[in-house]
């Protein structure tokens, strides 16, 4: 899709929101250090929207601006 829009000055990215502490992962009973507050996992992706480019369109990141292998 980023290729198919890249000439339409589309930007197109797959951004991982992590594991944010929410009430259905707690309903599982999971709360380990691995899981991140809500509003840090949506800061992230944000940020990553802000800085979706000709370089990192079509590549997939992060909320932390790591990039993912897939």
């Amino acid at each position: 899709l980023a290729a198919d829009t890249r000439d339409l000055g589309i930007k197109v990215g797959i951004l991982g929101p992590g594991m944010a502490k929410t009430r259905l992962l707690a309903a599982a009973g999971y709360s380990g250090p691995m899981a991140i507050e809500a509003s840090e996992a949506a800061s992230g992706v944000i940020a990553m929207i802000k800085t979706l480019d000709e370089e990192t369109a079509g590549r997939f990141f992060n909320y932390d601006g790591t990039e993912l292998p897939w």
